[in-house]
């Protein structure tokens, strides 16, 4: 028994780890992607990929839910900001700056979220909390600041990525009275399928063409469709239900990590001492901040008899890195 048991534990570790190293890797594939396709194209085949995987992993698992016509307004406009506007900043940014410093200041979207929160007062504010806000956006500010011939980033690309990471904010904003009324999965599905049909128009105003019959080039495409986009989703949910927010959380957390790591190794990035301070910075700020969020979702997650049902109470305070 004691076995089994010990095997179902790392099962679920490693349910929780895949997606934070998946959403880690993304930013240099999409970085390495940049170098054949414009933001555009890559945004729109990466989401006409995810789209379809989305859709028949929704059938298979049987999960398809529709949208109330009350809620279709802010279902389509959080599609629309979540994948369209958060992409295209994101993809430009990354286009001007490097792979490593994009992945560290998306890590600062949980403190923007608590910043948001603290000003229109939904939620007050601990001092290890403002400790954190403070400490987070210094190190932002490092990063944005960060010599060029340093670290291959610039400061247009810096805001760029800095916009997705406010976008994203928004966003959580607008899905928030829905993550309660829907499954998780259909709700992200029918997001996501908004989104890339918004990024349509968009690809036929800039002009995209079809990649190149290139192995690398596609498989890339493929990892960022069908890899994070679609199947880290599923695993994400399996584990939050599994091991609970706390856990998953602090894997999430991870994702920048990665992010640097994939950066220096795959696309041989520098990093500079200042980006490193940066980073962090950055990192130490997110710990702060998430803390008082994790315990609380843990005591909600206890006091759960059903466990899809706290999973669905968790997601607004653990998706920070859904993005990647």
């Amino acid at each position: 028994m004691s076995s089994g048991m010990s095997t179902n534990s790392r099962l679920s570790i490693l349910t929780a780890f895949g997606p934070t190293l998946f959403w880690g890797l993304s930013y240099a594939f999409t970085k390495g992607l940049l170098q054949s396709l414009t933001p555009v194209e890559i945004a729109v085949f990466r989401f006409l990929i995810g789209s379809v995987a989305l859709l028949v992993l929704s059938v298979v698992m049987k999960r398809l839910q529709p949208i109330k016509r009350e809620h279709l307004p802010r279902a389509i406009a959080a599609g629309v900001i979540g994948v369209t506007v958060y992409f295209l900043f994101e993809n430009y940014g990354l286009n001007y700056t490097s792979a490593s410093a994009g992945s560290l200041i998306i890590a600062s979207i949980p403190v923007i979220n608590l910043l948001v929160s603290w000003l229109s007062r939904s939620e007050q504010i601990t001092v290890a909390g403002t400790i954190g806000v403070l400490l987070s956006f210094a190190g932002v500010y490092v990063l944005v600041k960060a010599s060029p011939d340093q670290t291959g980033s610039s400061l247009s690309g810096n805001l760029l990525v800095l916009g997705a990471a406010i976008s994203w904010v928004v966003y959580t904003r607008i899905n928030a009275p829905l993550i309660n009324e829907y499954d998780l999965f259909a709700l992200n599905t029918f997001e996501t399928c908004v989104g890339t049909i918004a990024l349509v128009p968009v690809g036929i105003y800039t002009g995209i063409s079809l990649p190149a019959a290139n192995l690398n080039i596609w498989l890339s495409l493929a990892y960022l469709g069908f890899i994070c986009s679609a199947a880290a989703y599923v695993l994400y949910l399996i584990a939050l239900k599994q091991l609970g927010s706390v856990v998953v959380t602090t894997f999430v957390n991870l994702v920048p990590v990665f992010g640097v790591i994939a950066a220096v190794v795959i696309l041989g990035e520098r990093i500079a001492t200042e980006q490193l301070w940066g980073g962090l910075m950055i990192l130490a700020g997110v710990v702060l901040v998430t803390k008082k969020g994790k315990r609380e979702d843990d005591a909600h997650h206890n006091s759960q008899s059903r466990p899809a049902q706290s999973a669905k109470k968790t997601h607004s305070h653990s998706t920070y890195y859904q993005t990647g």
